[in-house]
């Protein structure tokens, strides 16, 4: 097994190369949201994005010999609300549902990884600064 830590670096490093237009890696971390946050307002950037631990389980139907977890990782992608934010938010959304189409075991770091879900953006505040939040799910196959 590979373990969580190593497959969601790897989830984090997959996401920075995909949205390296968007995202540094100050501003996509797992377990930091406050820096994400912070860095975005040092650098004034529009996007940011966190990792958060959302479990794990046995995966009792795996087609594997060996034990097999299925990790979860809840995602929160961050744009500070700005002009044309539809537009935005469709193209968040449009590069994340093909994020794993080319590279579906994050580098060898686990058999496959997969959206459970990417949900509705939300408008919400942090430090009197409007933001839309775009959540979203990964589970991830580790044996």
């Amino acid at each position: 097994m590979k373990g969580y830590t190593v497959i969601e670096n790897a989830l984090i490093a997959k996401l920075l190369v995909d949205f390296s237009t968007e995202l540094s890696a100050e501003r996509c971390r797992s377990g930091d949201p406050d820096g994400v946050l912070n860095s975005m307002f040092d650098a004034g950037a529009e996007y940011g994005c966190f990792i958060e631990y959302n479990g794990g389980r046995p995966d009792d139907l795996s087609p594997f010999k060996t034990v097999t977890w299925i990790w979860s990782f809840l995602g929160f992608f961050l744009i500070q609300r700005v002009d044309d934010i539809e537009i935005k938010l469709r193209a968040i959304v449009d590069k994340l549902c093909v994020l794993f189409d080319d590279d579906h075991t994050l580098g060898g770091c686990t058999p496959a990884a997969r959206f459970a879900n990417i949900g509705v953006a939300d408008v919400v505040k942090i430090n009197d600064t409007p933001f839309y939040w775009l959540p979203f799910e990964v589970e991830a196959l580790d044996r």
